[in-house]
Protein backbone atom coordinates (compact mmCIF):
# COMPACT_ATOMS: atom_id res chain seq x y z
CA UNK A 1 0.00 0.00 0.00
CA UNK A 2 2.72 2.63 1.01
CA UNK A 3 4.56 1.80 -2.59
CA UNK A 4 0.42 2.76 -4.21
CA UNK A 5 0.91 6.25 -1.94
CA UNK A 6 4.03 7.27 -2.96
CA UNK A 7 3.25 6.89 -7.04
CA UNK A 8 0.94 9.61 -6.05
CA UNK A 9 -1.75 8.58 -8.64
CA UNK A 10 -4.56 7.16 -6.09
CA UNK A 11 -7.17 9.82 -5.10
CA UNK A 12 -6.76 11.21 -1.96
CA UNK A 13 -9.67 9.11 -0.31
CA UNK A 14 -7.81 5.89 -1.10
CA UNK A 15 -4.83 7.73 -0.13
CA UNK A 16 -6.13 8.84 3.36
CA UNK A 17 -6.76 4.90 4.31
CA UNK A 18 -3.65 3.54 3.20
CA UNK A 19 -1.86 6.22 5.23
CA UNK A 20 -4.55 5.42 8.26
CA UNK A 21 -3.32 1.62 7.92
CA UNK A 22 0.42 2.66 7.38
CA UNK A 23 0.42 4.98 10.79
CA UNK A 24 -2.24 2.86 12.75
CA UNK A 25 -1.56 -0.77 11.62
CA UNK A 26 -1.56 -1.67 15.05
CA UNK A 27 -4.95 -1.00 15.38
CA UNK A 28 -6.97 -1.61 12.70
CA UNK A 29 -8.07 -5.67 11.98
CA UNK A 30 -6.84 -6.78 8.48
CA UNK A 31 -9.92 -6.73 6.25
CA UNK A 32 -9.61 -9.92 3.62
CA UNK A 33 -9.95 -8.92 0.07
CA UNK A 34 -11.01 -10.27 -3.19
CA UNK A 35 -8.12 -10.76 -5.58
CA UNK A 36 -8.22 -7.53 -8.24
CA UNK A 37 -8.16 -8.33 -12.10
CA UNK A 38 -4.61 -6.05 -12.87
CA UNK A 39 -5.88 -5.33 -16.45
CA UNK A 40 -8.86 -3.38 -15.05
CA UNK A 41 -8.54 0.14 -14.27
CA UNK A 42 -11.64 -0.51 -11.76
CA UNK A 43 -13.93 -2.98 -11.14
CA UNK A 44 -17.12 -4.19 -9.20
CA UNK A 45 -14.63 -6.39 -7.00
CA UNK A 46 -12.39 -3.44 -6.20
CA UNK A 47 -15.69 -1.81 -4.89
CA UNK A 48 -16.74 -4.20 -2.62
CA UNK A 49 -12.97 -3.67 -1.30
CA UNK A 50 -13.29 -0.35 -0.87
CA UNK A 51 -16.15 -0.90 1.52
CA UNK A 52 -14.50 -3.63 3.12
CA UNK A 53 -11.63 -1.58 3.84
CA UNK A 54 -13.59 1.60 5.06
CA UNK A 55 -15.70 -0.65 7.02
CA UNK A 56 -11.69 -1.96 8.91
CA UNK A 57 -10.38 1.14 8.89
CA UNK A 58 -13.14 3.05 10.47
CA UNK A 59 -14.38 0.79 12.97
CA UNK A 60 -12.82 2.14 15.94
CA UNK A 61 -14.65 5.26 15.79
CA UNK A 62 -18.07 3.59 15.63
CA UNK A 63 -18.65 3.95 11.70
CA UNK A 64 -20.12 0.80 11.14
CA UNK A 65 -22.54 1.23 14.04
CA UNK A 66 -24.36 3.55 11.77
CA UNK A 67 -26.05 4.46 8.71
CA UNK A 68 -23.06 3.41 7.00
CA UNK A 69 -23.28 -0.09 8.09
CA UNK A 70 -26.41 0.13 5.84
CA UNK A 71 -25.24 1.78 2.94
CA UNK A 72 -22.81 -0.20 2.66
CA UNK A 73 -24.50 -3.90 2.47
CA UNK A 74 -26.16 -1.67 -0.38
CA UNK A 75 -23.29 -0.93 -2.32
CA UNK A 76 -22.46 -4.58 -1.90
CA UNK A 77 -25.53 -5.67 -3.31
CA UNK A 78 -25.73 -3.63 -6.52
CA UNK A 79 -21.73 -3.64 -7.32
CA UNK A 80 -23.07 -7.67 -7.82
CA UNK A 81 -25.21 -6.24 -10.63
CA UNK A 82 -22.66 -5.02 -12.45
CA UNK A 83 -22.06 -5.18 -16.50
CA UNK A 84 -18.98 -5.87 -17.89
CA UNK A 85 -18.06 -5.38 -14.49
CA UNK A 86 -18.38 -1.70 -14.35
CA UNK A 87 -22.25 -0.62 -15.18
CA UNK A 88 -24.68 -0.67 -13.14
CA UNK A 89 -28.65 -0.43 -14.33
CA UNK A 90 -31.50 -0.86 -12.36
CA UNK A 91 -35.18 -0.50 -12.55
CA UNK A 92 -36.84 1.37 -9.96
CA UNK A 93 -39.15 -1.44 -8.80
CA UNK A 94 -36.70 -3.55 -8.46
CA UNK A 95 -34.05 -0.60 -6.53
CA UNK A 96 -36.84 0.62 -4.35
CA UNK A 97 -37.46 -3.66 -3.62
CA UNK A 98 -33.79 -3.02 -2.48
CA UNK A 99 -33.50 -0.43 -0.69
CA UNK A 100 -37.10 -1.65 1.41
CA UNK A 101 -35.39 -4.70 2.17
CA UNK A 102 -32.38 -3.24 4.03
CA UNK A 103 -34.24 -1.29 7.14
CA UNK A 104 -32.67 1.16 8.86
CA UNK A 105 -33.16 3.98 6.62
CA UNK A 106 -36.20 4.48 5.02
CA UNK A 107 -36.51 3.80 0.79
CA UNK A 108 -37.62 8.12 0.22
CA UNK A 109 -34.69 8.74 2.01
CA UNK A 110 -32.46 6.40 0.58
CA UNK A 111 -33.70 7.24 -3.11
CA UNK A 112 -32.78 10.77 -2.29
CA UNK A 113 -29.31 9.71 -1.03
CA UNK A 114 -28.92 7.63 -4.08
CA UNK A 115 -30.38 8.95 -7.34
CA UNK A 116 -29.32 12.80 -8.66
CA UNK A 117 -31.71 15.42 -9.16
CA UNK A 118 -30.75 17.52 -11.59
CA UNK A 119 -30.31 21.29 -10.52
CA UNK A 120 -30.32 24.24 -12.85
CA UNK A 121 -26.88 25.37 -12.29
CA UNK A 122 -23.57 23.96 -13.04
CA UNK A 123 -21.91 24.02 -9.89
CA UNK A 124 -24.16 22.35 -7.87
CA UNK A 125 -24.37 19.61 -10.78
CA UNK A 126 -20.35 18.61 -11.01
CA UNK A 127 -20.19 19.06 -7.02
CA UNK A 128 -23.45 16.17 -6.46
CA UNK A 129 -22.49 13.05 -4.88
CA UNK A 130 -25.72 10.66 -5.88
CA UNK A 131 -24.40 7.89 -7.84
CA UNK A 132 -27.32 7.39 -9.95
CA UNK A 133 -28.96 8.92 -12.58
CA UNK A 134 -32.62 8.75 -13.65
CA UNK A 135 -33.56 7.26 -16.92
CA UNK A 136 -37.31 6.68 -16.95
CA UNK A 137 -37.75 3.65 -15.65
CA UNK A 138 -34.53 2.38 -14.55
CA UNK A 139 -31.19 4.32 -12.83
CA UNK A 140 -28.18 3.78 -13.70
CA UNK A 141 -24.79 4.21 -12.56
CA UNK A 142 -21.11 2.84 -12.32
CA UNK A 143 -18.47 1.24 -9.67
CA UNK A 144 -16.71 4.22 -9.67
CA UNK A 145 -19.48 6.72 -8.92
CA UNK A 146 -20.72 4.39 -6.49
CA UNK A 147 -17.49 4.28 -4.97
CA UNK A 148 -17.16 8.30 -4.64
CA UNK A 149 -20.54 8.14 -3.02
CA UNK A 150 -19.84 5.89 -0.59
CA UNK A 151 -16.67 7.93 0.51
CA UNK A 152 -18.60 11.27 0.92
CA UNK A 153 -20.98 8.86 2.95
CA UNK A 154 -18.42 8.08 5.07
CA UNK A 155 -17.28 11.79 5.85
CA UNK A 156 -21.08 12.70 6.46
CA UNK A 157 -20.99 10.54 9.08
CA UNK A 158 -17.47 10.38 10.63
CA UNK A 159 -16.95 14.03 10.63
CA UNK A 160 -19.20 15.15 13.14
CA UNK A 161 -17.73 13.10 15.72
CA UNK A 162 -15.43 14.67 18.14
CA UNK A 163 -13.47 11.39 18.44
CA UNK A 164 -12.38 11.31 15.04
CA UNK A 165 -11.62 15.11 14.74
CA UNK A 166 -8.77 14.56 17.25
CA UNK A 167 -7.84 11.21 15.72
CA UNK A 168 -7.43 12.45 12.13
CA UNK A 169 -4.97 15.90 13.65
CA UNK A 170 -2.69 13.15 15.42
CA UNK A 171 -2.67 11.06 12.02
CA UNK A 172 -2.27 14.34 10.52
CA UNK A 173 0.90 15.17 12.48
CA UNK A 174 2.17 11.57 12.02
CA UNK A 175 2.39 12.55 8.21
CA UNK A 176 3.84 15.65 8.42
CA UNK A 177 6.65 13.76 10.88
CA UNK A 178 7.09 10.76 8.31
CA UNK A 179 7.31 13.69 5.04
CA UNK A 180 9.88 16.10 6.82
CA UNK A 181 12.20 12.79 7.27
CA UNK A 182 11.98 12.14 4.24
CA UNK A 183 13.22 15.51 3.35
CA UNK A 184 16.13 15.28 5.33
CA UNK A 185 14.98 16.73 8.83
CA UNK A 186 15.47 15.29 12.11
CA UNK A 187 12.82 15.13 14.20
CA UNK A 188 12.80 15.11 17.88
CA UNK A 189 10.58 13.96 20.31
CA UNK A 190 9.14 17.22 22.22
CA UNK A 191 5.49 17.42 22.33
CA UNK A 192 4.90 19.80 25.73
CA UNK A 193 7.21 21.73 27.61
CA UNK A 194 5.51 23.46 30.29
CA UNK A 195 2.66 22.16 29.67
CA UNK A 196 2.59 24.35 25.91
CA UNK A 197 2.01 21.95 23.05
CA UNK A 198 3.58 21.54 20.29
CA UNK A 199 2.97 19.26 16.98
CA UNK A 200 6.25 18.93 15.00
CA UNK A 201 9.87 20.14 16.12
CA UNK A 202 11.98 18.93 14.01
CA UNK A 203 15.88 20.16 13.04
CA UNK A 204 17.77 20.93 10.21
CA UNK A 205 21.55 22.47 10.43
CA UNK A 206 21.30 23.55 13.59
CA UNK A 207 18.17 25.41 12.77
CA UNK A 208 15.18 24.64 14.79
CA UNK A 209 11.73 23.93 12.25
CA UNK A 210 8.54 24.51 14.47
CA UNK A 211 5.97 23.27 11.91
CA UNK A 212 2.10 23.38 13.36
CA UNK A 213 -0.26 21.22 11.72
CA UNK A 214 -3.48 22.32 10.68
CA UNK A 215 -6.25 19.44 9.73
CA UNK A 216 -8.65 21.84 8.31
CA UNK A 217 -11.07 20.91 5.94
CA UNK A 218 -12.37 23.44 2.88
CA UNK A 219 -15.85 22.39 0.41
CA UNK A 220 -13.94 22.90 -2.69
CA UNK A 221 -17.23 23.29 -4.18
CA UNK A 222 -17.61 26.56 -3.15
CA UNK A 223 -14.80 28.09 -5.29
CA UNK A 224 -17.04 27.16 -8.12
CA UNK A 225 -20.61 28.02 -6.51
CA UNK A 226 -20.05 30.53 -4.52
CA UNK A 227 -16.71 32.54 -4.77
CA UNK A 228 -17.37 35.02 -2.75
CA UNK A 229 -17.96 32.72 0.18
CA UNK A 230 -14.68 31.02 -0.81
CA UNK A 231 -13.27 34.55 -0.55
CA UNK A 232 -14.18 35.31 2.92
CA UNK A 233 -13.44 31.89 4.30
CA UNK A 234 -10.20 31.39 2.71
CA UNK A 235 -9.36 35.20 4.28
CA UNK A 236 -10.47 33.81 7.73
CA UNK A 237 -8.07 30.71 7.45
CA UNK A 238 -5.73 32.40 6.44
CA UNK A 239 -5.81 35.43 9.62
CA UNK A 240 -6.25 32.11 12.31
CA UNK A 241 -2.75 30.80 10.55
CA UNK A 242 -1.14 34.39 10.70
CA UNK A 243 -2.53 34.07 14.59
CA UNK A 244 -0.57 31.17 15.22
CA UNK A 245 2.47 31.99 14.04
CA UNK A 246 2.54 35.09 15.84
CA UNK A 247 1.67 32.62 19.22
CA UNK A 248 4.58 30.28 17.97
CA UNK A 249 7.04 33.32 17.72
CA UNK A 250 5.94 34.43 21.38
CA UNK A 251 6.86 30.73 23.07
CA UNK A 252 9.80 30.47 20.86
CA UNK A 253 12.41 30.78 23.40
CA UNK A 254 11.23 27.51 25.07
CA UNK A 255 12.27 25.15 22.02
CA UNK A 256 15.83 27.55 21.62
CA UNK A 257 16.36 26.51 25.55
CA UNK A 258 15.07 23.07 25.32
CA UNK A 259 17.47 22.20 22.15
CA UNK A 260 20.20 24.71 22.66
CA UNK A 261 20.07 26.27 19.63
CA UNK A 262 19.61 30.08 18.55
CA UNK A 263 18.01 30.29 15.05
CA UNK A 264 14.35 28.95 14.92
CA UNK A 265 11.74 28.52 11.81
CA UNK A 266 7.58 29.23 12.48
CA UNK A 267 5.65 27.54 9.68
CA UNK A 268 2.18 26.14 9.28
CA UNK A 269 1.61 23.11 7.51
CA UNK A 270 -2.36 23.34 6.07
CA UNK A 271 -3.71 19.60 5.10
CA UNK A 272 -5.98 21.14 2.38
CA UNK A 273 -4.75 24.27 0.32
CA UNK A 274 -5.50 27.39 1.26
CA UNK A 275 -4.83 30.68 -1.26
CA UNK A 276 -1.90 33.31 0.39
CA UNK A 277 0.81 34.66 -0.06
CA UNK A 278 2.79 34.14 2.85
CA UNK A 279 5.40 32.13 2.67
CA UNK A 280 5.34 30.60 5.95
CA UNK A 281 1.74 28.79 5.54
CA UNK A 282 2.53 25.90 3.62
CA UNK A 283 -0.20 23.64 2.10
CA UNK A 284 0.36 19.93 2.57
CA UNK A 285 0.34 18.34 -1.24
CA UNK A 286 3.57 20.88 -1.25
CA UNK A 287 5.70 20.25 1.98
CA UNK A 288 8.07 19.18 -0.53
CA UNK A 289 8.82 22.61 -1.10
CA UNK A 290 10.14 23.19 2.46
CA UNK A 291 13.63 21.67 1.53
CA UNK A 292 15.14 23.83 -1.04
CA UNK A 293 14.53 27.42 0.91
CA UNK A 294 15.11 25.79 4.06
CA UNK A 295 18.01 23.95 3.10
CA UNK A 296 19.42 27.32 1.71
CA UNK A 297 18.51 29.30 4.29
CA UNK A 298 19.82 26.76 7.09
CA UNK A 299 23.16 26.50 4.97
CA UNK A 300 23.57 30.46 4.63
CA UNK A 301 23.46 30.47 1.07
CA UNK A 302 22.41 34.38 0.67
CA UNK A 303 25.37 36.30 0.26
CA UNK A 304 26.16 39.68 -1.29
CA UNK A 305 27.44 39.98 -4.37
CA UNK A 306 29.69 42.83 -5.99
CA UNK A 307 28.20 45.93 -7.20
CA UNK A 308 24.79 44.47 -5.39
CA UNK A 309 22.99 45.41 -2.19
CA UNK A 310 22.73 42.68 0.50
CA UNK A 311 19.69 40.46 0.58
CA UNK A 312 17.92 39.64 3.37
CA UNK A 313 19.66 37.15 5.52
CA UNK A 314 17.04 37.12 7.98
CA UNK A 315 14.08 34.82 7.71
CA UNK A 316 11.66 37.67 9.16
CA UNK A 317 13.64 40.12 6.55
CA UNK A 318 13.27 37.11 3.54
CA UNK A 319 9.91 36.81 4.19
CA UNK A 320 8.93 40.80 4.64
CA UNK A 321 10.69 41.46 1.45
CA UNK A 322 8.27 38.77 -0.43
CA UNK A 323 4.97 39.99 1.10
CA UNK A 324 6.09 43.67 -0.35
CA UNK A 325 6.95 42.07 -3.85
CA UNK A 326 3.86 40.24 -3.44
CA UNK A 327 1.79 43.15 -2.46
CA UNK A 328 3.42 45.08 -5.48
CA UNK A 329 2.81 42.50 -7.88
CA UNK A 330 -0.87 42.30 -6.78
CA UNK A 331 -1.81 45.81 -6.85
CA UNK A 332 -0.64 46.27 -9.86
CA UNK A 333 -2.50 43.17 -11.74
CA UNK A 334 -5.45 44.41 -9.38
CA UNK A 335 -5.36 48.13 -10.70
CA UNK A 336 -5.24 46.38 -14.44
CA UNK A 337 -8.35 44.09 -13.60
CA UNK A 338 -10.26 47.20 -12.48
CA UNK A 339 -9.64 49.12 -15.54
CA UNK A 340 -11.00 45.99 -17.47
CA UNK A 341 -14.37 46.32 -15.15
CA UNK A 342 -13.48 43.13 -13.26
CA UNK A 343 -15.42 43.07 -9.86
CA UNK A 344 -13.35 43.05 -6.53
CA UNK A 345 -14.76 39.71 -5.65
CA UNK A 346 -13.43 38.32 -9.26
CA UNK A 347 -10.27 40.68 -9.22
CA UNK A 348 -9.43 38.75 -5.68
CA UNK A 349 -10.41 35.14 -6.65
CA UNK A 350 -8.29 35.64 -9.91
CA UNK A 351 -4.94 37.48 -7.81
CA UNK A 352 -5.06 34.29 -5.26
CA UNK A 353 -5.14 32.02 -7.44
CA UNK A 354 -2.19 33.39 -10.06
CA UNK A 355 -0.31 34.02 -6.19
CA UNK A 356 -0.98 30.09 -5.42
CA UNK A 357 0.45 29.16 -9.26
CA UNK A 358 3.67 31.54 -8.79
Amino acid sequence: MAAELDAGYLDPERASIITMNELRRDQITPAELEVIDPRKVISAAELRNSVKLLSATYEAFGLNDSDFATMAAVVTSLSRRCQDDYVIAIGKDRLRALLTSQGGIGPDEFERLLVNRSASDYAPNTNAFEPFIDVGNAVVSNVNLLSRFLYAFKNIHLGSRRRFQIHAGFIFEDMVKRDVERLGFTVTEIKRINRKEFDVVATRHDVIYNLQCKNNWIDLGKVESDRALYVRYNRKLTSYYIRALAKEERREQLLKDRLGLDRIEHRVISRFPVITTDGRIVNYNRISDLAAPLAALSAGEAREDAGRPMEPTSSGDRFRARRLAGRVVAALIGQALGRAGRSPVDREVFLVALMQRS
